[in-house]
């Protein structure tokens, strides 16, 4: 294969410092201090500007991390001051660490991550997951450094890469490696040459892959041009591309050698054209949908409100009122195979896919009337390899809760007088799966099944298309716990659960149990229930005895190091448990900390870490108690951003599920995700609790769950599951570091008569 890189060069565009920029002897800085900038003609799409023909502004509120000698953390962050974008601009801040170095140094962009090595070089971070920017360099990952003894900044890029165009539309990401394995991202070490330019000294946690993925989670444009950020360096046995979609990937590898020059940019038009063979992508299949499908349990048992079974969930003046009904709410998706379904969606296709795995043609949509639908000449398919059913847009009819008209209301099995709650058999469910698809009214889902003569052998009144969608959704459950793959092995006696609001898990009423924790500097030192000695260390003040926080308290080895917070109303602690962190870098940034609003701080976070919420009762809980927690949380911008919500019960951890209190921030529903991980590799996990980019910014979290064991104590976590920057999102959190976790509150009581400080109680119905 022939060279396929062509090179773009970046001009090199340095404004030089003024002649008239008087040196400033290190000893006579202190407090504010203001830089002039510019740089290579080059820059992050988010925040500066790149001009055609390769030339850069400066956009407004630009970051950059200042150092004057050796300095962790990000160093002092200074701001750009220009409204508009420029070529050259002041930045303006506070330098807190002076030393007697002759030099500053400075990292653009700002990160946390960034360090200065005793003023002789730089560390920073050249991220392996990149997000494309179209016809730009994807922001804040292509990262550029300077050096001066005065008080103009020339920043030099650090990076070259990769310029590429595709020509398929379902492209989604697009991974990069070098043939032999050669660094390609990760965290640097950079000096100056003597020829006054970045050369990178050392690469210190190496990833030898970069993935770019399309803006926005989208595809890549055929025909248009986007950006790899690539550290320097010579690919001496070629390279690898691989690109993926949703149904489709392919790679193609050339042999050649390549060089990868600092601020160069070789280009590659139509880069998967040269890809020889498209490999397609495993169907998703039934099970995939059931795994999904079963998560609706946990919401429709923690959501309740006012249903008219004639109306539906947004009436509440109506004569068929339920009140406290739990119910999934017609807002529910899920996501399986990149495909997001709603509740007609899941409804269709668990009907279609329990018919195939009971041996029918789900997929036919054109037999009339009930048990006309034919067996399959092959039998019950198998959920692991069937590919789940296309869904055809169908929507729920006028009164998909109807069950109160010439029935004689709910539903239920045996005798009326029995009065036991609602559970069906397979019977039932093979007549209402194709009495359901065979019947409908256009696309609109049947308001119910009413069976001939009103009743089902063995079966008082008919249930209704909500109370359907549980009851398969139960069916799918059935099989996942039994591990089953087929339904040709059920017993037709099996009978199912069907209820609709809840009927058999009713909670246990008369026991009190409310525990708060309340936040403030005065809590915090208060002296009977003050918590700074037992979370954060020894008090300290400033010289005027005002608050000023405490000194924070280290330990690495593995636990809560016997730091905690008892709440000020009620039985409870709060800890913090990690795992054993003897054996890492940095092992003393493993430490907790009280800060001056009396908000409790981790810091050295890193996997298995969590925070603990444990509230004891005076008696043993029944199974069927409903609890509730409500806190307010947030992160540093460069501290986790992914956290599950779980509580234990019957032995176990379980996932809590969430009130969605802000939109893309709780998710009644876990999301799972693919990033790049620390190392470079693929890492999926799954996160219900997202903190907020800007480390200022709290993200409330709130759960009901319903334990189904007794217990004599609550236990509540929250779990890191994700170490990515909240800030970015996708960067990854490379070692024990100085960002951190909190949990936050006051002691202002608020006009609902709460308090914003963590509550957990047991709620009676």
């Amino acid at each position: 294969m022939k060279t396929l890189f062509k090179t773009l060069l970046i001009a090199s565009a340095i404004v030089s410092a003024a002649a008239c920029n008087t040196r400033i002897e290190p000893a006579s800085i202190s407090g504010s201090k203001t830089f002039t900038a510019s740089r290579e003609a080059v820059a992050p799409a988010t925040k500066s500007v790149l001009q055609d023909g390769g030339s850069v502004l400066w956009a407004p509120a630009e970051e950059i991390s200042v150092f004057l000698g050796a300095g962790t953390a990000g160093g002092d962050k200074f701001t750009s001051t220009n409204t508009d974008a420029a070529a050259t601009v002041e930045f303006s801040g506070t330098l807190s660490n002076v030393g007697t170095e002759a030099d500053y140094w400075a990292v653009y962009p700002y990160s946390a991550d960034n360090e200065c090595d005793a003023g002789s070089a730089v560390i920073t971070v050249i991220p392996a997951e990149q997000e494309a920017v179209e016809g730009n360099f994807s922001g804040n990952v292509f990262p550029a450094v300077a050096k001066s003894a005065d008080n103009a900044f020339a920043f030099w890029n650090i990076c070259g890469g990769l310029k590429f165009s595709v020509t398929r539309s379902d492209i989604k990401t697009v991974l990069f490696k070098g043939d032999g394995g050669e660094a390609l991202a990760g965290k640097v070490k950079v000096t100056f040459g003597t020829d006054g330019k970045p050369e990178v000294s050392q690469v210190i946690t190496p990833s030898t892959d970069v993935t770019v993925t399309a803006p926005g989670g989208g595809t890549f444009v055929p025909g248009k041009f986007y950006y790899i950020t690539l550290l320097p360096g010579t690919l001496n046995s070629g390279f690898w591309m691989q690109f993926t979609g949703d149904t489709a990937d392919g790679t193609f590898n050339s042999n050649k050698p390549q060089t990868i020059k600092r601020s160069v940019f070789g280009v590659i038009e139509n880069a998967d054209a040269n890809v020889t063979s498209w490999n397609t992508v495993t169907a998703t299949t039934i099970k995939d949908f059931a795994e999904q499908l079963v998560t609706i349990l946990d919401v429709w048992q923690n959501t309740t409100g006012t249903i008219d079974m004639l109306k539906g969930e947004s009436y509440e003046g109506g004569e068929w009122n339920v009140a406290d009904a739990h119910y999934v709410p017609d807002a529910t998706t899920i996501t399986v195979g990149g495909k997001t379904y709603n509740t007609a969606d899941m409804f269709e296709t668990a009907i279609r896919s329990y018919l195939l795995v009971r041996g029918y043609d789900g997929l036919d949509t054109e037999s009339k009337g009930a048990g006309s639908i034919g067996a399959l000449a092959g039998g019950a398919q198998a959920m692991s390899t069937t590919p789940v059913p296309e869904t055809h847009g169908y929507y729920w009819g006028a009164s998909p809760y109807n069950e109160t008209t010439g029935n004689g209301g709910h539903f239920v099995m045996g005798t009326k007088d029995d009065n036991e709650p609602c559970k069906i058999k397979l019977d039932a469910l093979d007549n209402w799966a194709m009495r359901s698809l065979n019947f409908q009214h256009g696309k609109g889902i049947t308001n119910l099944c009413g069976y001939a003569g009103g009743q089902l052998a063995g079966y008082y009144g008919c249930f209704c298309s909500k109370r359907a969608l549980l009851t398969y959704t139960f069916f799918f459950k059935y099989m996942l716990d039994n591990k089953l793959d087929t339904a040709d092995a059920i017993d037709a006696s099996t009978i199912f659960r069907t209820e609709l609001f809840g009927d058999e898990n009713k909670q246990p009423a008369g026991i009190t149990l409310k525990t708060q924790w309340i936040f403030s500097a005065a809590a915090a030192l208060d002296e009977t229930t003050g918590y700074a000695q037992t979370w954060g260390g020894a008090n300290k003040y400033k010289d005027n005895g005002a608050w000023d926080g405490t000194e924070g308290y280290k330990y690495y080895t593995a636990g809560d190091g016997g730091r905690y917070i008892n709440a000020q109303y009620g039985n409870g602690r709060i800890t913090y448990i990690q795992e054993d962190k003897s054996e890492m870098d940095n092992k003393d940034r493993a430490a907790r900390t009280v800060g001056a609003t009396g908000h409790p701080y981790s810091q050295g976070i890193w996997y298995g870490d969590y925070w603990l919420f444990e509230v004891p009762s005076d008696v043993e809980l029944p199974a069927g108690t409903k609890i509730h927690i409500k806190y307010i949380a947030r992160s540093s911008t460069y501290g986790p951003k992914y956290f599950m919500g779980e509580y234990y019960d019957n032995g176990e951890w379980k996932t809590a599920p969430m009130e969605v209190i802000e939109e893309a921030y709780n998710f009644a529903i876990p999301v799972e995700t693919t990033l790049k991980d620390r190392n470079g590799d693929d890492e999926t996990f799954s996160y219900n609790i997202k903190m907020k980019e800007n480390g200022s910014s709290n993200t409330t979290i709130e759960s009901y769950f319903v334990l189904t064991a007794p217990t004599s104590k609550i236990q509540y976590r929250q779990r890191v599951t994700g170490l990515y920057q909240a800030k970015s999102g996708t960067t990854a959190i490379t070692g024990l570091g100085t960002a951190t976790t909190r949990l936050a509150g006051s002691d202002e009581l608020r006009d609902d008569g709460t308090y914003s400080s963590p509550l957990i109680e047991v709620v009676n119905e």
